[in-house]
């Protein structure tokens, strides 16, 4: 059901700045979505702007869209979220997620280091460069880019994407590196007209006069949501004269805020990690002489003003508050340090990971050294093997001091696999004694990258990891079917590997060869006897795999070997479903969709959402649309929501589809869903102004009232958009009122929409 919208309203739940920058998300797009000169435009976009004026906002914004595939936040009180190894670990995990068949070798943090041009090689460009191109532009964002040394990674990352793949970084000024170059597309947030962040103002500080706040803030929508917040909870009077500046502006909320504030923000900062609101009222204890229930409440009140995450009541929730907040309150002390290190000394079942933050917090405080070696001796410390420095210099010391022995070696086992060298690799082996899944990366990284000497070296040597699997998912022959190594291939079945091994997640070399579009690995591994119609752990089959991805030539040969054209998945889904579900325009993919139906793909099976083929081209402008229509010329069909293939082809704005459904399909333009919706509201809903207009123009009905008592005027005036109210705009629909008593001139001044308004 939809909410009652009221002027100025304040949604649980709702972002912070739900309703603004719509300009700068405007002009993102506009640089994201011009396709047709990705040649002509840079693939990078720099966001830039001064301090406070909503760039981390908008990033975290930009990493919730679908087509971002990995985003990294550098943190000015984290100096090792900037650090190269960091962000690179960072956006190379978040990339596996994303793309499961990507496999990246795990490299020391020494190599990444040491090395990091001939790292980043073999880390991300040659896995990149061997997947199968994406159909659709996708990007990474990373945040904070301020210092050169990252700024510099940046850069070096730039020249190892793949073309699908585009940048989007923020900073407080333009990368220095490329400033002569000039080859970057800029977005500075300050220079876009202040609209939105007037709009800002009005939904946060409705009682506030505009002019004023803006001025006082600077153009800070940091000043603007904290101050809010202050109100809302009735700490500062609606009426207040903003004072000038955010510095000042702190000022007057910290005088609001609990006795407590102070120590508990310069706690959350000495922790090295954020800790959880648990952790932190746990150690408050020991610093704060309060009640510990009013301590909570003060920790819950701080969060709730001043923090990242609001509205989340879960003590398991990081007390996370912006970088400004610790500036404030000063640099920790060494009480704080005191109190942390009392906390890990207490704290039952600790982990390696646990004396090690003890050690952290005992060389950071007054404590003296040798009770804080004696200390770390009873806990344990002793037994600690390092591998490198620990969080910093006297940390280190002091575990050495307490029997910690630091054995330091740059050997990285899975790095020379991945170059391939086998003589490093042996010298290497000679040296110590590696551990098993360390040898089981190595392998999967040299099968991916087709180093058959390699291979054969770590086969012979350990023969009882050839078909172990990594992380339970990954092994040799499947990361070789992946990027097509058909020597590797060919070593490894010689080997007696089963052709249908796979790990705890059920996908064989031929899915991973089927999905990589590897059409001759697919052969090699059906000839050699693979299971055509293996499931793996959401019953999917290398077919399915093939069909989502498009491989015209693989799904041929997967079906010439018998495969069930109408097997589905756990999502009641077949290949054609899938086929679909990727929404891409490019030839490939509408020859595999027509191969499908050519084979007797079965359009009116439907999905878990109860939705038929038609539904999922309608919804994504499939060019098959009316070759699909031909074979279920059904076109008024509902899915479990009540909705029809127009419904869904309206509220994406496939306009091209609008007119087929319509015009050739005749289907029912005024026909409801489940909620009373029809195609032109939903067209209204998701602000598709083109849409809107035609659908006007062919009859429908702008006066029909959904079950929530609106009509389409009512969602779109939620849109500053003059082109979409037009069409809809008459003397019944203006006056019409919602179930809550709303005409669509009051959801249009809540929404602060001054244009349709």
């Amino acid at each position: 059901m939809r909410e009652p919208l009221s002027y100025g309203a304040h949604s649980h739940g709702a972002s912070s700045h739900e309703v603004c920058k719509n300009e700068a998300v405007g002009k993102f797009m506009e640089w994201f979505q011009d396709t047709e000169n990705v040649g002509k435009r840079t693939k990078r976009l720099e966001i830039v702007g001064r301090e406070h004026c909503g760039k981390t906002w908008f990033a975290k914004k930009l990493s919730e869209m679908s087509e971002c595939v990995a985003s990294h936040f550098c943190r000015p009180d984290e100096p090792q979220s900037s650090e190269p190894a960091t962000v690179i670990r960072s956006i190379g995990e978040q990339l596996m997620r994303r793309f499961p068949n990507l496999v990246l070798p795990r490299l020391t943090t020494v190599t990444l280091l040491e090395d990091t041009v001939s790292a980043l090689d073999h880390f991300l460009r040659l896995p990149l460069e061997t997947m199968p191109s994406s159909s659709k532009q996708v990007f990474i964002v990373i945040d904070s880019v301020d210092e050169e040394e990252t700024q510099i990674l940046i850069e070096m990352l730039m020249d190892i994407l793949p073309t699908w793949t585009r940048m989007v970084t923020t900073a407080k000024q333009e990368s220095l590196v490329d400033k002569e170059k000039n080859k970057n597309e800029i977005l500075e947030l300050d220079s876009i007209d202040d609209v939105d962040f007037k709009r800002f103002i009005r939904s946060k500080l409705p009682h506030c006069h505009v002019e004023e706040i803006r001025e006082a803030s600077e153009g800070s929508w940091f000043y603007v949501d904290q101050l809010s917040r202050a109100v809302e909870h009735g700490l500062i009077p609606s009426d207040v004269i903003p004072p000038n500046g955010v510095e000042k502006m702190m000022h007057l909320i910290a005088r609001s805020l609990p006795g407590a504030f102070a120590d508990i923000v310069r706690l959350a900062k000495t922790s090295r990690c954020r800790p959880t609101n648990q952790q932190l009222l746990a150690v408050s204890q020991m610093l704060i002489a309060r009640d510990i229930s009013v301590l909570e409440k003060d920790i819950r009140l701080i969060r709730q003003l001043i923090g990242t995450s609001q509205f989340s009541n879960s003590d398991s929730e990081l007390f996370d508050v912006p970088d400004i907040w610790f500036y404030l309150v000063g640099e920790e002390n060494l009480r704080c340090h005191a109190a942390w290190a009392e906390h890990f000394k207490t704290k039952r079942r600790k982990c390696a990971q646990d004396i090690c933050e003890l050690a952290y917090h005992l060389s950071h405080s007054t404590t003296n050294p040798i009770n804080a070696i004696k200390t770390l001796q009873s806990v344990g410390a002793g037994d600690l093997i390092l591998r490198c420095h620990i969080i910093d210099l006297p940390t280190t010391a002091l575990l050495k001091s307490a029997g910690a022995r630091l054995e330091e070696n740059n050997y990285d086992i899975v790095y020379a696999c991945s170059v391939g060298d086998v003589t490093y690799l042996d010298a290497i082996l000679r040296e110590i004694k590696p551990i098993p899944m360390e040898i089981c990366f190595g392998l999967l990284t040299a099968a991916a990258r087709g180093n058959i000497e390699m291979c054969r070296f770590l086969a012979d040597h350990f023969p009882q990891l050839v078909t172990s699997s990594c992380c339970g998912e990954w092994n040799a022959l499947r990361s070789a079917a992946c990027y097509g190594q058909l020597e590797i291939l060919h070593l490894l079945l010689d080997k007696g590997v089963d052709v249908d091994e796979c790990g705890h997640s059920d996908r064989t070399a031929l899915r991973a060869a089927a999905w990589s579009g590897q059409l001759s690995a697919v052969q090699l591994l059906l000839q050699t006897g693979a299971q055509v119609d293996r499931r793996d752990s959401e019953q999917r089959t290398a077919l399915m795999a093939a069909a989502f991805m498009g491989h015209r030539d693989v799904v041929s040969v997967i079906i010439q070997y018998g495969a069930d054209v109408n097997a589905v998945d756990k999502s009641g889904a077949t290949a054609l479903h899938l086929n679909l579900s990727n929404g891409s325009k490019q030839d490939e993919h509408s020859e595999t969709t027509r191969l499908l139906l050519e084979n007797n793909a079965d359009c009116k099976i439907e999905d878990g959402n109860g939705r038929v083929a038609l539904h999922l081209a309608a919804y994504h402008g499939d060019p098959c649309l009316s070759f699909i229509f031909e074979k279920n010329p059904i076109v008024d069909i509902m899915d479990n929501m009540g909705q029809t293939p127009l419904m869904l082809a309206a509220s994406q704005g496939q306009l091209t589809s609008v007119q087929f459904l319509t015009e050739t399909a005749h289907a029912d333009v005024d026909s409801i869903d489940n909620n009373g919706r029809t195609s032109l509201q939903w067209a209204a809903i998701n602000g598709h102004s083109k849409v809107v207009e035609y659908l006007c123009g062919i009859g429908s009905d702008e006066g029909h009232k959904d079950n929530d008592g609106a009509v389409a005027l009512h969602y779109a005036v939620t849109h500053d958009n003059v082109e979409l109210v037009k069409p809809l705009t008459n003397k019944h629909t203006v006056e019409a009122k919602d179930r809550y008593g709303q005409h669509p001139m009051m959801i249009a001044a809540a929404n602060g929409n001054l244009k349709v308004s």
